[in-house]
């Protein structure tokens, strides 16, 4: 039986208002796969976010672990006033070096400050750092201090090697085992981008090593763990940059 013109319009209305649901729903859908996507990508910031932070930290803490390991000149696992005083009364740029009332007054704070440990006149390991990140005068000492700069700069060294080593062969030309500063100014300067002063590199990166003129592989380490600003999650960027400059020399 033939439909009537009306039944035709009827289900015509049906069919758009059908459509428009289906629209409706798939729009609804496409809302909310975007929503999930965008909190997922948020989640992952968030989480990529805080797992740099806790790298930062980790970083950080191994720095003044190992610190800590060459303050404690008798090996025992604590710090006593005397062995305080070599750090914190160490004439450092910048810094007022702590008086003795200073030091025993850190002590007597910090000692047994930390769960787990007990009050005994000395600092361990955990109770240093907290005296680090909670006191400024003990930063102020500590943040200058050659030995600790020594640690990090031997930690970024260590956890680097196979990278530097590549590095350093690539600019010690003649295969001496050495980098001298006529074979590193190129590098360095494309690098930097300013006038290379060698004065400035043997200042301490050499002068802090065995002060012949000329890098070892260690001390071109630290030098690469100072463009690093010694922070562990820049070592690989500054590695490429340095890798990226060497090329660039090379094919001048």
């Amino acid at each position: 039986m033939e439909a009537t013109e009306a039944e035709v319009e009827a289900r015509r209305g049906q069919a758009d208002e059908a459509t428009s649901l289906l629209d409706d729903a798939m729009q609804a859908g496409r809302h909310h796969n975007q929503v999930l996507k965008d909190w997922h990508a948020a989640e992952h910031a968030e989480t990529a976010d805080g797992k740099a932070a806790a790298a930062a930290r980790d970083a950080t803490e191994g720095d003044l672990v190992a610190a800590f390991k060459i303050f404690d000149t008798d090996g025992n696992g604590t710090l006593t006033a005397d062995e305080l005083k070599a750090i914190l009364q160490r004439p450092s740029p910048g810094s007022t070096p702590m008086s003795d009332a200073d030091i025993s007054y850190l002590i007597e704070c910090f000692d047994g400050s930390v769960a787990g440990s007990k009050k005994d006149g000395l600092l361990d390991v955990n109770e240093f750092i907290k005296a680090l990140a909670e006191d400024a005068k003990v930063r102020d000492a500590t943040a200058s201090n050659d030995t600790i700069l020594t640690a990090q700069y031997q930690r970024r060294f260590d956890e680097n090697r196979e990278a530097i080593t590549e590095l350093f062969k690539s600019i010690d030309t003649d295969s001496s085992g050495y980098i001298d500063v006529g074979e590193l100014e190129p590098v360095a300067t494309l690098l930097h981008g300013e006038v290379f002063v060698k004065e400035d590199y043997l200042a301490w990166y050499d002068l802090n090593g065995k002060g012949d003129g000329k890098f070892d592989l260690k001390e071109f380490g630290w030098y690469v763990a100072d463009c690093a600003g010694c922070e562990a999650d820049k070592m690989e960027e500054w590695v490429s940059k340095m890798r990226d400059s060497i090329a660039a020399v090379k094919g001048a």
